[in-house]
């Protein structure tokens, strides 16, 4: 009797630990199809095709595993089968999926520094790819994203964990929070830039309107309308190299051509020769 019930409860106890391990090792979220999987996830997506074509729809995606990370590498849209280099875009879980190679980049984070995953899921903590505003895409590595967040030393420190605050043994990298602060703190100098701005243009006391344009460039040196104010007032005054400075800076910041065109007539005005 006594051995009966020993070897019953043996049984219960290896097939309980058996669904324990199923549990564990089943991921919930995010599940994936392999080719030849016949499950579908319901999910509406737009293909934007090269030819011109439009299709929307429920979709099946497939996914490949590259090097232990996994991407979608094929969709099946309206009965068809399609893949990134056919596509010029795709737009699933309301990310944009951009065309790279054999698989879709879909933009998780967007900002000054932008982040991408192989996988269109908006909670990702894991990035593929990164692009800082004015670069091209790079794959992603510790190092890349480093030298993207050198600028900005409180997002550099949050990037790297460390064990303790007096450790220096690096347990991991978390840059999800280190491009979102990056981004936050950039954005936070644009719109403070374009608050003194908008008083300086409505400032009529001359030295008050170049106080502020000072001071906007102390912001964000990159706040071209400013180098503009402070040119005309030192050409006003006769203070030519300062105008021609000035004029130069908004030339190189300023990112529409059209402007630069009565910048470049003021520097001639001055005798000098535009740099751009």
């Amino acid at each position: 009797m006594k051995k009966n019930v020993r070897q019953n409860f043996y049984y219960k106890f290896q097939y309980s630990l058996f669904i324990l391990i199923i549990i564990i090792i089943t991921p919930a979220y995010p599940r994936f199809y392999w080719f030849g999987s016949r499950d579908k996830i319901y999910q509406t997506a737009r293909a934007y095709m090269k030819n011109g074509d439009l299709l929307t729809g429920f979709i099946k995606m497939y996914y490949k595993s590259t090097e232990g990370k996994n991407s979608v590498s094929l969709i099946e849209l309206e009965g068809r089968k399609i893949r990134p280099f056919e596509t010029d875009s795709v737009i699933i879980n309301s990310l944009t999926g951009i065309s790279n190679d054999t698989v879709w980049l879909f933009k998780i984070i967007e900002g000054r520094i932008s982040a991408y995953n192989t996988k269109p899921f908006r909670d990702s903590e894991f990035y593929t790819h990164v692009q800082k505003e004015g670069s091209a895409i790079s794959v992603y590595s510790p190092d890349v994203l480093k030298e993207y967040l050198k600028d900005n030393e409180y997002a550099l420190k949050l990037f790297m964990r460390y064990r303790d605050s007096k450790s220096k043994v690096l347990i991991d990298y978390t840059p999800k929070k280190a491009i979102l602060e990056y981004n936050f703190q950039t954005t936070s100098k644009a719109e403070k830039a374009g608050g003194l701005l908008k008083k300086a243009k409505k400032e009529k006391n001359v030295e008050k309107k170049i106080a502020y344009c000072k001071e906007i460039i102390a912001v964000d040196s990159t706040t071209f309308d400013a180098y503009q104010l402070l040119g005309d007032f030192e050409a006003g005054r006769g203070n030519k190299e300062e105008a021609y400075l000035y004029y130069t800076l908004y030339q190189r910041y300023c990112p529409n051509v059209y402007k630069i065109g009565p910048i470049r007539e003021k520097i001639q005005a001055l005798g000098k020769e535009p740099v751009y």
